[in-house]
């Protein structure tokens, strides 16, 4: 779960007649690369409730729901567990007492210790766009201070990811810390899903904004931004659909490719797919669209 503002739609800035940039709650599927919902948020509100009604129409079965400290709400956990849900969420100051006992319970010692158990603690090494990513995951049990854990349906673990990042060409080096909460005990489950919830940032936001220009779109008319967005996360579908019958060429070109060639291009890709695949395809897209209640 995830909101987006969309940077163009808003006017008169600083002025009593400020209108605020629209904004959108996505539910993206990070396994399929998939945007599921997405929802208008109101200007007199922000994406809780949103996200809260958003979640009792799916099912969340065997799901792991993430979400960023907005959305570390005590009602949003319980919808995602009484709907057969488990949960990674972010948490910052909003938060502030669960936050602390987080961060009480991370002491050097206890990080130190964690180190030792490969079930408790995680390194990961990347090396990508000219940086050395290392991301470090230390997991321990959910302990209170001034929190009450009975408050937190399922919670049973504190996760902190300490993320250093080094310029290879300046050798410049940028170290963050996060804390998370979790109903999960599986360490390498919720870095993947840590390392997951960042994806509908790069995979589905950027491209909105980078290969369909959205911040570029001025439009203050609500439903039809809405309706224009659906059609544009439609249409990344396809694009990321035909990527491998193009070369590995990046969505912003399959975009314009199939501009100047629609006909043979939509061509190429339906005639890629037999009956059998596009019957499995079908029945596969009908079986989500029950699970999720559509």
């Amino acid at each position: 779960m995830d909101g987006k503002e969309e940077k163009g739609t808003g006017r008169k800035y600083g002025t009593q007649e400020e209108v605020r940039n629209l904004q959108t709650l996505h539910a993206y599927d990070a396994s399929s690369e998939v945007c599921l919902f997405s929802k208008p948020i109101d200007s007199k509100t922000n994406g809780i409730p949103v996200a809260q009604e958003l979640l009792k129409s799916m099912n969340l079965k065997g799901c792991i729901v993430t979400f960023d400290a907005l959305h570390t709400q005590k009602d949003t956990v319980s919808i995602i567990c009484d709907a057969g849900g488990d949960y990674v969420g972010g948490l910052k100051g909003n938060q502030s007492g669960l936050l602390a006992d987080a961060e009480l319970v991370f002491s050097s010692e206890c990080i130190e210790n964690l180190k030792k158990s490969e079930l408790h603690y995680l390194k990961q090494v990347e090396k990508s766009h000219g940086q050395l990513e290392t991301r470090q995951y230390y997991m321990t049990e959910a302990a209170f201070g001034s929190s009450r854990k009975s408050d937190w349906e399922k919670l049973k673990t504190f996760i902190l990811l300490v993320k250093t990042t080094v310029d290879l060409t300046t050798q410049k080096e940028c170290k963050e810390t996060r804390y998370y909460i979790s109903s999960l005990s599986d360490i390498d489950l919720c870095a993947e899903a840590i390392r997951g919830h960042w994806s509908v940032e790069n995979k589905l936001h950027w491209h909105l904004d980078y290969s369909f220009s959205e911040d570029d779109n001025t439009t203050m008319d609500k439903k039809a931004f809405t309706n224009l967005s659906l059609i544009n996360k439609m249409c990344l579908s396809l694009c990321r659909l035909a990527q491998p019958l193009m070369g590995k060429s990046s969505l912003r070109v399959i975009r314009k490719r199939f501009s100047w060639n629609l006909e043979g291009n939509l061509s190429l890709l339906l005639n890629t797919f037999d009956e059998v695949v596009l019957r499995e395809t079908l029945e596969n897209a009908n079986k989500k669209k029950k699970r999720c209640h559509l």
